[in-house]
């Protein structure tokens, strides 16, 4: 999925990056994700982790997500 990943979720920018979907729990609102950036911080633009594997098979909000998207 592509999405746009500098700034916070009420005003995202950047030229673009992709993440791979791997899954999703539409009861808790959750989409599984790998990001080989790390592990990004939707809420105010950042990443947790940028260490190798550190954006394996995490869990992101939908909610915060859909503000991101930019292509799927």
């Amino acid at each position: 999925m592509g999405w746009l990943h500098r700034g916070p979720v009420s005003s995202p920018s950047g030229g673009g990056h992709w993440s791979l979907v791997i899954g999703c729990n539409p009861g808790k609102g959750q989409l599984l994700m790998h990001n080989p950036n790390g592990e990004a911080v939707l809420v105010w633009g950042d990443y947790v982790s940028t260490a190798i594997g550190s954006g394996q098979a995490r869990r992101y909000s939908e909610h915060n997500w859909e503000h991101f998207q930019q292509l799927h």
